[in-house]
């Protein structure tokens, strides 16, 4: 007989060979007892802590999780957890039932967190606590709200954060677009991970930290999502997943003698189309993982090798010869995984974790351009030199080669004692991150390049000129356990220094000292209360640290003539090696409180927070004044181009526009989350629970508003345009409830879950907007001067005031909305399941009128249904 794992929270033992366990030292805290087994559905059994009396138990185990007593399909809030904050747990049973393609379909299981279709069009990033606040279509603050949630979110698989900061696959901005205006291409640089890349199967449990997370974690600001992959022995498995968009394949196998111990292989492959009725866009993931764990009481090792591909591609359509579009993004690579554990005598458990990621990454775009005869220039510094005619029509291949690698160690040491009653768990750690990218960079041909702005020039660029990025941090942690008073008391403080390209001279960007403190105390027998406040930082990535340079050739002097070796254009090029000025990591302080209970079966929480993030990264778009000569041709002889006069005839004035990245974005978001769970209802065989949260977020731009479009928009160019105060932003409001009857029927291995959400406000509106009075202007030099409230409001300055309308500051108050889902699974004879899904059943899309814009949006995710197949085999010897 093969033994099982029976785990209290960090402790853990084997069972012997009659299936018997001990396990003593219980603390006052843990409540829920976590029992696995290779080729067996796991169990969670909660339990009461009996003081100095033995508590006997007796688990039954199943091979499959529909055919147990107790199975659970949701998500399950932690009480008390190691992370001092709340986190909600997503277990295999839970992932299996919600038939999820990857990570980012098991995030609509947490507290205010909407159901969505398991679909893998277009990057997927998470947005923990936090209103949406891009759904006014505004590509500012509040877009950029969004995209810092998501960059803020660490993603932690089996122990090492996943990072995403040597991305840098990203281009120019496009022809008159926005400064927050994403790649043509799929891309996630400068924001958070695509969570597409993990795919569902080949996760074991999945916890989300969402509040004040322990010392240990860091380079984040909203939260935390702490993956355990698949590992050891387990039965083997094949498993077929289809929707309309998505056909998904993924096989999983371990040999060893428990479940977190031996070696496993795992694999998964997906192809999906984001229209069934096209075949021209397609995303594609591969993944596997070799895995080796060896767990004993004192001593522990883990290997895990996994390798990667992802393509996101819009190929050609054949019928299109006149634009010839074709979009693609490649990402592959390879990691490895280490971790060593090493138990003293003196009780002290001394853990590293290493961990090496080597990728390549390819995003191609092409274009068929056409347009006038236009002049070009490959100067790459500040020069007057000569430049070169182009065609008026070519076929534009852009290239961005990028070489990512990621580095990553952690060096912990920690003890866990008891005495006279109370518990201690001190921890100490070191960790050291690396990021780096040695990618060819942005490749095209010179004399042929992507469109581009007027007056804006572009040029191939390497990334290996780019630093790499070093971060070193040092963290300790005490956690304290005891009973005072007959209540059971949790309390625990932390502190991490995390330090960017740390030298002997100190810090290039700042460190930064982030406390975090929490604390827990049982009320009554069922009920506790927590409250915990801390402070966390992300660092900037490379992509914002380390712009690409800009460029500006303005045209001198251009004669074409018929003959072309009289021809002749003259440029003055200016390059602005774009710095950002004194970037330093984004700062979040973090505050919340909440009561859990727990009675029998039934369990629930209550929490209420507030979080703010200073400092957070965005795009300014900002003016550059140029002076640009003219000459005139002094002859122009026969074959040869013109010979011009040495003294220009004029100087004239031109306002360039480049970006650059600043910390000037404020995210506020204060909410409240709950859940309930009820026991089962017997002769129904019925549980139900509910989970809901409110959240109101406002995103603001602390940067001043130059409108400096303006310069180079219209027929007639302004001498000045007007500085305006900064603040403008977005606030959001959204309350959501999710209802979950779960039915399960052991004897017919059947688990039926029905899912009632309803959104009961999505509210949304500008904030920031000015009187319209500017507090400055920049002329067309670049220079910005500042105006009193007097000269604002002078009529010199009269046409710098901007007229807002009470149209501008509207609310869009969307009425309540429905959803239904409905999901199925039933294991078959031979070690069989099939399962299906049916989301928005009533298929209910109504359409609502803009109150800020002219126009109807449609609310509500399409109606989606799909189908899985899961064969399992006996487990091998």
């Amino acid at each position: 007989m093969r033994s099982a794992q029976v785990a209290i929270g960090e402790r853990r033992v084997s069972t012997g060979p009659d299936g018997r366990f001990v396990l003593t030292d219980i603390g006052p805290d843990q409540t829920q007892l976590h029992v696995t087994a290779p080729g067996l559905a796991e169990r969670y059994l909660p339990i009461r802590p009996c003081g100095p009396d033995s508590l006997r138990l007796f688990v039954r185990l199943a091979a499959r999780a529909p055919e147990l007593e107790q199975v659970v399909v949701t998500a399950t809030e932690i009480a008390r957890s190691a992370e001092g904050s709340s986190v909600s747990r997503i277990g295999r049973d839970a992932i299996e039932h919600v038939q999820a393609s990857s990570l980012a379909d098991l995030l609509q299981l947490v507290p205010g967190q909407a159901a969505v279709n398991p679909t893998l069009a277009g990057a997927r990033q998470a947005l923990l606590r936090q209103a949406p606040t891009a759904n006014s279509r505004d590509p500012g603050p509040g877009a950029e709200a969004e995209r810092a949630n998501a960059l803020g979110t660490s993603v932690v698989l089996d122990g090492v954060p996943v990072s995403n900061n040597a991305n840098l696959q990203t281009t120019l901005t496009i022809l008159n677009s926005g400064p927050n205006t994403l790649p043509q291409f799929s891309s996630t640089a400068g924001r958070g991970l695509d969570l597409r890349q993990i795919p569902a199967d080949q996760i074991e449990s999945v916890e989300v930290v969402r509040g004040v997370p322990s010392a240990r974690h860091g380079d984040l600001t909203a939260g935390a999502i702490l993956v355990t992959s698949r590992a050891g022995a387990q039965a083997p498995e094949f498993r077929v997943r289809a929707n309309p968009q998505t056909l998904e394949a993924s096989t999983v196998a371990g040999w060893g003698r428990a479940t977190r111990d031996g070696l496993s292989f795992d694999a998964n492959v997906v192809s999906s189309q984001d229209d069934p009725r096209s075949t021209l866009d397609r995303f594609t993931r591969y993944t596997t993982q070799l895995a080796f764990t060896h767990e004993r009481p004192r001593v522990g090792a883990s290997v895990r090798l996994r390798g990667f591909g992802v393509v996101d591609e819009s190929r050609q359509d054949p019928d299109d010869r006149r634009y010839q579009r074709r979009v693609t993004s490649r990402d592959q690579g390879a990691r490895m995984d280490l971790r060593l554990r090493l138990g003293a005598r003196t009780g002290w458990v001394t853990e590293l974790t290493a961990s090496g990621n080597l990728a390549t990454q390819q995003s191609t775009y092409q274009e068929l351009i056409t347009r006038d005869i236009f002049p070009l220039s490959a100067a790459r510094i500040d020069t007057l030199a000569p430049g070169v005619y182009g065609r008026s029509e070519y076929l534009a291949q852009l290239t961005v080669d990028g070489n990512p690698r990621n580095g990553y160690a952690r060096l912990e040491t920690r003890r866990s004692r008891s005495w006279r009653g109370t518990r201690n768990d001190p921890v100490f750690g070191l960790e050291l991150r690396l990021d780096e990218n040695a990618g060819a960079g942005r490749l095209f041909n010179p004399i042929e390049p992507p469109r581009q702005n007027y007056g804006v020039g572009d040029r191939p660029q390497s990334f290996d000129q780019i630093p790499a990025q070093t971060q070193l941090a040092a963290y300790a942690e005490h956690r304290v356990r005891a009973l005072v008073l007959g209540h059971a008391v949790d309390a625990s403080a932390g502190v991490r220094l995390d330090a960017i390209d740390p030298s002997v001279s100190g810090s290039a960007h700042g460190a930064q000292v982030v406390p975090r403190l929490s604390l827990s105390t049982t009320i009554t027998r069922h009920v506790s209360w927590r409250v915990s406040h801390g402070t966390t930082t992300k660092a900037p990535t490379l992509s914002q640290l380390y712009p690409l340079p800009r460029y500006f050739d303005l045209t001198s002097f251009n004669y074409y003539a018929a003959n072309p070796a009289e021809r002749l254009v003259l440029f003055t090029t200016r390059a602005v090696n774009v710095q950002p000025q004194a970037l330093r990591s984004a700062r979040a302080t973090k505050s919340e409180t909440g009561i859990d209970w727990q009675a029998g079966r039934s369990s629930g929480t209550v929490a209420v927070f507030r979080e703010q993030t200073r400092g957070a990264f965005g795009t300014s778009r900002v003016p550059i004044g140029i002076a640009v000569p003219q000459f005139s041709a002094a002859s122009f002889p026969v074959g040869r181009p013109p010979v011009l006069n040495t003294v220009p005839i004029r100087v004239d004035s031109f306002v360039g526009l480049y970006d650059v990245p600043r910390n000037s974005r404020d995210i506020a978001t204060t909410g409240a989350e709950f859940t309930a769970d009820s026991p089962e209802w017997k002769r129904l065989r019925t549980q139900f629970s509910v989970s809901g949260a409110w959240f109101r977020t406002v995103a603001r731009d602390d940067d001043v508003d130059i409108p400096v479009e303006q310069f180079i928009s219209g027929s007639v160019q302004p001498a000045r345009v007007g500085v305006y105060a900064g603040g403008r932003g977005i606030e959001s409001e959204r309350a959501l409830t999710s209802v979950r009857l779960v039915h399960r029927a052991p004897t017919l291995g059947l688990v039926v879950s029905l899912l009632w959400q309803t959104t009961w406000h999505e509210d949304d509106r500008p904030v920031g907007r000015t009187d319209g009075v500017p507090v400055g202007y920049v002329d067309r030099s670049g220079r910005i001067t500042t105006l009193t409230v007097e000269q604002a409001t002078s009529p010199a300055f009269a046409a710098l005031v901007r007229t807002v309308t009470p149209l501008e500051g509207r609310w869009e108050r969307r009425p309540p909305l429905h959803l239904l889902n409905l999901r199925l699974t039933k294991t078959l004879p031979g070690r069989t399941q099939v399962a299906l899904f049916a989301n928005n059943a009533l298929a209910d899309r109504p359409l609502y009128q803009r109150q800020r814009q002219i126009g109807f949006e449609r609310r509500n995710q399409p109606a989606f249904f799909g189908l899985e197949f899961l064969a399992a085999l006996p487990i091998l010897p």
